[in-house]
Formats: C-alpha cells, sequence, structure tokens
C-alpha cells in the first residue's frame, strides 16, 4: 500500500514536471503583400538566430515584448502551405498565404507573440521602404491615368462634334473606341486608389494562432501516464525495501546488544 502511494505521487509531479516543461507549437496563417515571401522568410529566419542564442533579453528588445513572454519562447519559422522554407520559393508573387510557426513553453503567450511577431514584421525598415515606394508609384500613376483621361475626354468632344456634321457618321467607330480606352483608364486608376486607400500592411493576418500541442513524437497523454506510474511504482517498491532493509538491521543490532 505505501509502496503504492508513493508511486502515485512521484508519477504525478513526473507528469505536472513534463507538462510544464514541454515544447508546444502554434501556427498562424498570414498573407504577404507587398513582397515576395523568400523576404519575409528571411526576416523571420534572422529572428529565429536570435532566439537559438537564447537571449530572452535580446528577444525582448526586437519584439518589445516582456521579458516574462521572451523566455517562453523557443522558436520561430515560415513555411509555405506545402510545409516548405520560404527561400525554396523564389517566386515573386505577392498575396500568397503561408504558415508561420512557434514553438514556446506555454501557450499563454500565444496572443501577445502573434502581435508581436505581425507588428514585427511590419515595421521593418526595409519593408516600410518598399510599402512608401509602392504607394509614392501608385500615386503616380494615378496622376499619369488623371491626363490620358482629360485628354480622351477633349478627344471625345471633338469626335462628338464631328460626328453631328453632315457625312461623317464615319467617326462613330473612332469615338467608341475612345470610350472603350477611357473606361480601361478608370478601371486602373480605381485599383491603384482603393491600394492607396486601403493601405495594405505589409504582412497581413488571416488565422491567428492555433494549437498547442506538446511536440512530441508519441502519443502524449496515455503513454506518459503509464510510464509515469509503472516508474512510480518502481520507485515506491524500492523505497520500501530500503525501509524494511533499514528495520531489519535495526533490529539485527537490538538483539545483537541484548544478547
Amino acid at each position: 500500500m505505501i509502496s503504492v502511494l508513493i508511486g502515485t505521487g512521484i508519477s504525478y509531479f513526473f507528469w505536472v514536471y513534463r507538462e510544464k516543461n514541454s515544447v508546444k507549437g502554434v501556427q498562424m496563417l498570414v498573407v504577404n503583400n507587398i513582397m515576395p515571401k523568400y523576404v519575409y522568410g528571411q526576416i523571420i529566419d534572422n529572428l529565429n538566430t536570435i532566439m537559438a542564442a537564447h537571449r530572452p533579453d535580446q528577444i525582448s528588445k526586437e519584439l518589445k515584448v516582456d521579458s516574462s513572454v521572451a523566455e517562453n519562447i523557443v522558436s520561430v519559422k515560415a513555411l509555405s502551405m506545402q510545409g516548405e522554407p520560404l527561400w525554396k520559393d523564389p517566386s515573386p508573387k505577392t498575396d500568397e498565404v503561408f504558415k508561420i510557426i512557434a514553438q514556446v513553453k506555454n501557450t499563454r503567450i500565444k496572443d501577445t507573440l502573434q502581435s508581436a511577431l505581425l507588428n514585427y514584421m511590419n515595421s521593418s525598415v526595409y519593408l516600410a521602404r518598399v510599402q512608401q515606394t509602392k504607394m509614392e508609384i501608385a500615386s503616380q500613376r494615378i496622376s499619369s491615368f488623371d491626363k490620358d483621361i482629360a485628354t480622351l475626354d477633349s478627344l471625345k468632344k471633338t469626335f462628338l462634334k464631328r460626328a453631328t456634321q453632315p457625312g461623317r457618321m464615319g467617326d462613330s467607330i473612332g469615338i467608341v473606341d475612345l470610350f472603350v480606352k477611357a473606361d480601361l483608364l478608370l478601371d486602373k486608376k480605381d485599383s491603384y486608389s482603393e491600394y492607396i486607400k486601403t493601405k495594405y500592411q505589409p504582412l497581413m493576418l488571416i488565422d491567428g494562432f492555433k494549437g498547442g500541442a506538446p511536440l512530441t513524437q508519441e502519443p502524449y497523454l496515455l503513454p506518459l501516464l503509464i510510464k509515469s506510474v509503472l516508474s512510480g511504482l518502481l520507485a515506491g517498491i524500492l523505497c520500501c525495501l530500503i525501509i524494511a532493509l533499514v528495520k531489519a538491521g535495526k533490529n539485527y543490532l537490538n538483539t545483537s546488544m541484548n544478547q
């Protein structure tokens, strides 16, 4: 009975220790708005290099989080939806979804870490500079479209005046072309205007951090409990044997001294 109690107690404390110190994985989905995915991958890899050096103070400084949060961050990486590192995809495409996976000791920090990572990426000097350049280009294109649209409007008025004159009905074909070109320019202008109005962040969240299961290759709870109980029982039996031997030794000494 004593061995069972000792074994159960040891197994419980072992399980609590293992649960507290296990590393857990969380994952969020994001989309790249202004740069190819591999650029974001390089930024994440650089951040992970700091984490690999086990410098909570530096992590805290980079992500602008409390040291208590930084101490619970183990690693972070960016992967494609197929699970490949982003640096393996040199495609210049934007607006593609990819995963950011973090390993943490405590899943309670996942919301704080999520906000910190998004702010870290979106406040990147390089990405901010690229975004500003794209905004300036969009503004210049809008100005160019306005000039072209004004020119087409002037030509449309001229063609309409000519079309009303006798014998100039053939100009109606040219008027149709001008209206088609003007509509195309207006559509392009609207798309650039929407881009400026929306003010896309370099990295946009699609789905926040999910998960939190311990990163272990074996089924987690049942095998761990079985191993813990068996280890505890063995330890309990060993303790009882030691206690029994000590008592037997004392009894032997007492008997020898009485004789």
